[in-house]
């Protein structure tokens, strides 16, 4: 019988470091979101929510602002003037093509830091 050994120390610091990477992952997507809304779309205060378990990140992006939601609103026209007329919704866009583009290349490039080249930084 051959008696084989090897030293797995190495190889199993680089798939400890792995797991850690990938573990810390949605919160760099949170802060590279963040940095996304601050930057890109000028955000003073920018918010992001994110799921450990569903490994997502989100934000709420209104397409005229937030005071139409709040219910706030007043109507300053006589409201049986608005009876029989439909609305009409945008069919544009809410995110800009420039904003969504800029979203993707900053999730692109933070993709790229997770690997098994970088098993040697910690």
């Amino acid at each position: 019988m051959y008696e084989v050994s090897a030293d797995t120390e190495e190889a199993q610091r680089a798939l400890n470091n792995m797991v850690f990477q990938l573990k810390a992952f949605p919160s760099r997507m949170k802060d590279e979101m963040l940095a996304w809304q601050t930057d890109d779309m000028h955000r003073k205060h920018p918010r992001a929510k994110y799921s450990l378990h569903r490994h997502r990140v989100g934000t709420k992006i209104y397409p005229r602002g937030r005071h139409h939601f709040k219910g706030t609103h007043k109507h300053h026209y006589p409201l049986h003037r608005r009876r029989g007329h439909r609305r009409h919704w945008s069919t544009r866009p809410i995110l800009r093509p420039e904003l969504y583009i800029s979203l993707r290349d900053r999730m692109t490039e933070l993709l790229g830091t997770i690997g098994w080249a970088s098993t040697t930084q910690r």
